[in-house]
């Protein structure tokens, strides 16, 4: 029987790398519920010998930590498997000058030019060098705009499913050199045979099975979903998968990204249907990620529970209770402490990824989310905050993570209703309640911000090397100077300085459609112009 290689995926690439003491944490914490596969997500963030650039400033694992790493994987009896990018989601390297002539489009690398191949053969030599496994990540996933960029100006246009094959062609063939087995995520090609979609309710099942034939021999591909609570979606994905390959790899995830809290019981009802349909299927090859998109906010040790719950489900069909049990007698602390941080992003009747971001980010003057933020917002996350305090000391070793909930939690009793408070007050002539949210209210809510920030300084300093941190500051430091901005805008028209508020007196409009998806990025949420000033 083929063993079965079930693994979680630590994102060392949005901002955070785990400090190698926290990687080993997470090993010994994961490895007692049974995975025996760990994947370091790197875009840019390993050692290249000869690229003094590559990774520079970003927190790199260096050659000799990668190897510690493999080291003591497999002691654990887990495989460290790395998992990189060879075609795009390789942004941060473009910032040096170094890298930019090998720039298409996006975030996506120029394909087809020698150097392109030369940096990935050192990729790739890397690899070979630092970890025992023979088996690599190539990534390859959502490059969307392939080709239409610098590589239309080399070579003229192509249809990206060709650029792609061709990419692949070269790519596996150094693999082959290094001695690697490598793997891809598998969008690009489900995609191009549906009209770009990746989860269609009807599949093109014989133009997918005519996109095998650009998949390498020695290529196995990854089904990725995060997102689908029916196990008829899965299978109808599965499917497609079986028409493009022999074998492949399911990807499921716990959703942590964009947010500082993680989505665990939505996660949980979603891998339990996937779970399931990867077990009646024999899928045997399983990967568990936890991305970090737009700032890695979100601790992955917050989702250990939901991780206990879905290799349980996979191997047990154990229940959520069997698996919290289980966890609470392995670790010590009830998986329900864990399960409350999803309550950080609950709001008016619905669970939306982001919105305790949202909140925290929203303009303090001018707030885009104005429109949408209740009366009693409030008073809901103050009762969060008084019940997460009472959580830190009963978390055990993770106190520090309920410690910064808390704090973010009592910061947005305040911070997430201030923008309507103060036009309200504004907009009424109501003089003494502005006195008053300038005497009292805007210090204590900026005293709040200050206590928030060195709650979440101490869980990224824990877990995390300190690269990558200063892009915290300048988020922090810009809200703190709005808040301040605030005050001394109201101060000055109580004083005279001003004869009206023209920020407040401008129209409340709705932002979005919360009852779809929308946009958690904070940028998105800063201003009405372009952040970056154009």
């Amino acid at each position: 029987m083929e063993k079965l290689r079930f693994g979680v995926q630590l994102d060392c690439s949005r901002t955070a790398v785990k400090k190698v003491s926290e990687v080993k944490k997470f090993v010994d914490a994961v490895s007692k519920m049974g995975y025996n596969a760990l994947y370091l997500y790197m875009e840019d963030t390993y050692e290249i010998e000869g690229e003094p650039y590559f990774g520079h400033l970003r927190g790199r694992f260096t050659a000799s930590e990668l190897k510690e790493l493999d080291a003591y994987c497999d002691k654990k009896g887990v495989e460290l498997i790395p998992a990189i990018q060879t075609l795009a989601h390789l942004m941060r390297i473009f910032n040096w000058s170094v890298y930019k002539p090998l720039h298409d489009i996006d975030d996506i690398i120029v394909a087809g030019d020698d150097k392109t191949y030369a940096l990935i053969d050192k990729m790739l030599a890397t690899a070979a060098k630092c970890f025992k496994t023979r088996t690599i990540n190539i990534g390859m996933d959502e490059a969307l705009h392939l080709g239409l960029g610098e590589y239309l100006n080399k070579f003229g246009y192509e249809k990206r499913s060709t650029i792609l094959a061709k990419h692949l062609a070269r790519v596996s063939d150094l693999c082959k050199k290094h001695g690697l087995n490598p793997m891809m995520w598998s969008d690009m090609f489900i995609k191009v045979a549906n009209n770009d979609d990746y989860y269609p309710q009807k599949p093109n099942y014989k133009a997918i099975s005519e996109q095998k034939a650009s998949v390498p021999d020695n290529v196995k591909l990854i089904y990725w979903d995060y997102y689908h609570d029916k196990k008829s979606d899965y299978e109808r994905s599965i499917k497609m998968h079986e028409c493009l390959a022999d074998d492949f790899v399911f990807a499921g995830g716990i959703r942590m990204w964009n947010s500082f809290a993680p989505h665990q019981k939505a996660s949980a009802k979603k891998m339990q249907a996937a779970m399931d349909v990867c077990r009646e299927r024999g899928v045997k090859d399983i990967i568990i990620t936890t991305w970090g998109d737009d700032g890695n906010e979100c601790s992955q040790f917050t989702a250990l529970p939901t991780l206990m719950f879905i290799i349980e489900r996979f191997k047990n069909g154990s229940t959520r209770k069997e698996s919290d049990e289980k966890f609470y007698k392995t670790f010590g602390v009830k998986a329900e402490n864990f399960y409350a941080l999803d309550a950080l992003d609950f709001y008016d009747g619905k669970n939306h990824l982001g919105f305790s971001k949202m909140f925290t980010y929203n303009d303090p003057i001018m707030g885009l989310l104005d429109y949408h933020i209740k009366d009693g917002t409030g008073k809901y996350y103050k009762s969060l905050a008084m019940k997460y305090k009472r959580m830190i000391k009963t978390s055990g070793e993770y106190g520090y993570l309920f410690e910064n909930a808390y704090r973010l939690a009592d910061f947005l009793s305040v911070k997430a209703e201030i923008g309507n408070v103060t036009r309200k007050a504004y907009l009424a002539g109501d003089k003494a309640a502005l006195k008053n949210l300038c005497d009292k209210v805007y210090p204590a809510l900026i005293k709040k911000h200050n206590a928030f920030y060195e709650a979440f300084k101490t869980v990224w300093f824990t877990e995390n090397k300190p690269f990558g941190f200063e892009i915290h500051d300048l988020r922090f430091g810009g809200l703190k100077m709005r808040l301040e901005q605030l005050r001394n805008r109201v101060k000055d028209y109580l004083s005279g300085k001003i004869d009206k508020i023209e920020e407040l007196e401008a129209p409340v409009l709705p932002f979005a459609d919360f009852n779809g998806y929308v946009s958690e990025f904070h940028v998105a949420l800063l201003s009405a112009s372009s952040v970056d000033g154009k």
